[in-house]
């Protein structure tokens, strides 16, 4: 199957099926050696050509009763994780200005995009060869990648939380960079990367027997037998822990800044349903104002050069009140900067709402995997039991922790209005450049 292969006929030679019964060589009582051995070669031989059809048929037998969903899924996160992830590292790399949003998106983007091109296909490939995986190097870095990718962009969306949440809940203390969140970008990548190292070790092709034919044994890309009962089962608490710990970190955060988001949605709608004599009075810090002759309050406010006069009749406050309201507005600064303000604050809503989607729905994913990971370390027969009941559908949840690497771009297409605008722009100007007509216009 791969080039490294290692023998299988090494690994299944322990098994009893391999080792001849006395009544088959009992009637070979001869001093010669040599013939026994070359009889006992020929005898392995033609029993691995008979053991590894028929592993290759219960193989495919189950792939198509088990593995087809999952497979399906699976591709469908491929296809669409690619493409999307694709579109969101472009888009924000080349289109956005230097921004903390900005980086933590385009570093998103990059980590997703190597888990759905190459970590997915890799699972796909696992799920096909569950009784002949024998190629070492191959499942090695391929269970590193899978960790890789998985610590990275759960230990990313962390960052991001805290980083909300500083802005969210912080606004006067001290913020991120630009310059700074990439360097946290980074940092989260090494780490990701030194956490995954053991998976080199643990993991590689091991012999298990088949299911409902105990008396043959196949090959599949898990931990080896020699660590599974004790550096891994540390390896994977450690990683439980972390991965609870950032899970426990983001909710925390989101609660708190879903708190303040809910109290300035409310401020504004309750601004937004004032009276004219409230928000007039809101702008007492402005000046330019003036009282008309009939008696009412005309201001005279500038934007862009044009002016808007806007009347407020007498009565409606009393003609006793009439001096108290000479207030001065500002004709430029004030519903300049408030505009500007306003739509900082939008964007800043919409960013944060945006990672606070996506966080929601990666957990939502990976959460159903680490529920089952921890049945099948503490109660196989329970694992076992659940599976059986579900079906298909395991096979999926187990594999749910891949939904964080594919719907990122599609939480960002449907809430970020810009980035939709930026993908227009982009494909017009792909359509341009490769129209035949331009030439001659």
């Amino acid at each position: 199957m791969f080039s490294d292969e290692i023998s299988t006929t090494a690994i299944l030679k322990d098994s009893t099926i391999f080792k001849p019964d006395d009544s088959a060589t009992s009637h070979f009582t001869t001093t010669d050696v040599t013939n026994m051995d070359n009889y006992t070669t020929m005898w392995t031989s033609s029993v691995y050509n008979v053991t590894g059809a028929d592993l290759n048929t219960l193989e495919l037998e189950k792939f198509r009763d088990k593995y087809i969903p999952a497979v399906v899924y699976l591709a469908i996160l491929c296809v669409v994780g690619s493409i999307g992830n694709a579109h969101a590292f472009l888009v924000y790399l080349y289109r956005y200005k230097t921004s903390n949003h900005k980086m933590f998106v385009v570093w998103l983007a990059a980590v997703d995009f190597v888990a759905c091109s190459c970590s997915i296909p890799f699972e796909i490939m696992d799920a096909r060869h569950s009784y002949t995986f024998t190629s070492i190097s191959a499942c090695k870095v391929f269970r590193f990648l899978n960790h890789f990718v998985t610590l990275c962009s759960g230990i990313l969306l962390g960052v991001i939380a805290v980083e909300r949440y500083r802005k969210a809940c912080v606004p006067m203390g001290r913020q991120l960079t630009a310059k700074e969140a990439k360097y946290s970008c980074f940092i989260t990548v090494i780490v990701s990367f030194v956490l995954s190292i053991p998976a080199l070790i643990f993991y590689g092709p091991t012999s298990k027997p088949v299911d409902n034919f105990p008396e043959l044994i196949g090959s599949d890309c898990t931990v080896s037998k020699l660590y599974k009962k004790t550096y891994f089962k540390m390896y994977s608490s450690f990683l439980l822990l972390l991965c609870t710990t950032v899970f426990v970190v983001c909710v925390v955060t989101y609660t708190f800044i879903g708190r303040v988001l809910y109290r300035q949605m409310k401020f504004r709608r309750a601004s937004q349903t004032s009276s004219p004599k409230q928000r007039l009075n809101s702008l007492s810090s402005c000046r330019g104002g003036t009282i008309s002759s009939d008696g009412g309050v005309t201001t005279t406010l500038k934007r862009d050069d044009n002016s808007v006069h806007v009347h407020e009749d007498e009565s409606s406050y009393g003609q006793h009140n009439r001096k108290s309201l000479a207030r001065s507005v500002s004709t430029v600064s004030a519903f300049k900067m408030s505009a500007k303000k306003m739509k900082i604050f939008d964007r800043s809503k919409q960013i944060t709402l945006m990672f606070l989607v996506a966080t929601a729905i990666s957990y939502a994913g990976y959460l159903p995997h680490l529920v089952l990971v921890i049945i099948q370390g503490v109660s196989p027969a329970s694992y076992d039991s659940i599976a059986a009941s579900i079906g298909a559908l395991s096979s999926i949840l187990i594999r749910g922790y891949f939904l964080s690497n594919v719907t990122n771009p599609l939480v960002y297409c449907f809430l970020d209005d810009r980035f939709r605008r930026e993908c227009r722009k982009m494909y017009c100007q792909l359509k341009h450049c490769f129209d035949p007509n331009r030439r001659f216009h």
